[in-house]
């Protein structure tokens, strides 16, 4: 039983579509708003972090047009909607009608896979998938809010699953604004591996606390702003910072990073590519005086046990 749409453009258009003769027309810049909702819900988990980010981005509801001509403008998008989104079986091509679900006669945006692996998150228990968002936050992406592309376009991170006939991997990337907004189509820039990435960073910044000159600088700043810390003490803190690097919880990484530098900008000049770091003066009080005493917190370092 094929279900068309009803033939009035109202705020029950759901979003991702638009009506043209009765009939429900994928919308495409907003239908990749919808499936980058229902990726980041395998990511995420959580559709108050999805809502928030969204909001965060300034992307609201659909705006709608009233039979009289008058356009409705959107509305900030809460946790209920995502929750209502996600559970929309229109995006699998279905038709409501009379409390059963029919094939419809429009496209659908979201394939059966995405829809099935989406409808056993929700299953679980939100307790559950709380409890999930927390672990993973603690191996948070290490240059989460700090890279950009060569266009100035913030980065973000995600990951894709690839799974074997023995196991699934995660395979963790950044991505343009662009594109983790409106998907592939809308990427400004190719999305680059993260450990390729990171490390690139990390070598910098390794760079940093072991370079004569860079130990020179930091000397410099830290006595400029009246802080009564001899060279000796702050070679020692950059050195011990550099030693321990490895032990670190990913989390005190981003942490540290983000201490240390205030923006990356990837550069492309001619077939050149690279990375230039932007330092962030006011951090290394912080890092030295957590790094220049005789121990630093166990909490701070992976413990095995």
């Amino acid at each position: 039983m094929a279900v068309p749409v009803r033939s009035r453009n109202s705020s029950r258009t759901p979003l991702g579509y638009d009506v043209a003769k009765r009939l429900l027309v994928v919308n495409e810049a907003e239908a990749a708003l919808v499936r980058r909702v229902f990726e980041d819900m395998l990511t995420v988990s959580s559709p108050t972090k999805i809502a928030n980010r969204l909001t965060e981005e300034g992307i609201t509801t659909k705006a709608w047009t009233t039979q009289e001509g008058q356009v409705r403008p959107g509305r900030r998008i809460s946790t209920r909607y995502v929750q209502k989104l996600l559970c929309n079986r229109v995006y699998l091509g279905e038709m409501p009608h009379k409390g059963t679900w029919y094939p419809g006669v429009h496209q659908a945006i979201i394939d059966p896979e995405l829809w099935s692996r989406v409808e056993t998150l929700i299953s679980i228990d939100g307790h559950a998938r709380s409890v999930e968002t927390k672990i993973r936050s603690r191996s948070d992406a290490l240059l989460r809010g700090l890279l950009y592309t060569p266009s100035g376009e913030r980065m973000y991170s995600t990951y894709s699953r690839k799974s074997s006939d023995k196991n699934t991997r995660k395979y963790y990337y950044y991505v343009s604004k662009s594109e983790a907004r409106f998907g592939a189509a809308g990427k400004s820039h190719q999305r680059l591996p993260a450990p390729e990435i990171e490390a690139a960073v990390v070598a910098q910044i390794r760079s940093v606390l072991t370079s004569p000159e860079a130990v020179a600088a930091v000397v410099s700043h830290i006595q400029r702003n009246g802080a009564q810390v001899d060279e000796a003490t702050i070679v020692l803190a950059m050195g011990r910072l550099n030693n321990v690097w490895d032990q670190l919880f990913q989390v005190e990484r981003h942490r540290i990073v983000n201490l240390m530098i205030e923006r990356i900008d990837l550069v492309h000049l001619g077939e050149i590519q690279g990375i230039k770091v932007k330092w962030r003066e006011l951090g290394w009080n912080t890092l030295i005086a957590e790094f220049s005493s005789g121990s630093i917190g166990a909490e701070l370092l992976e413990v095995d046990k």
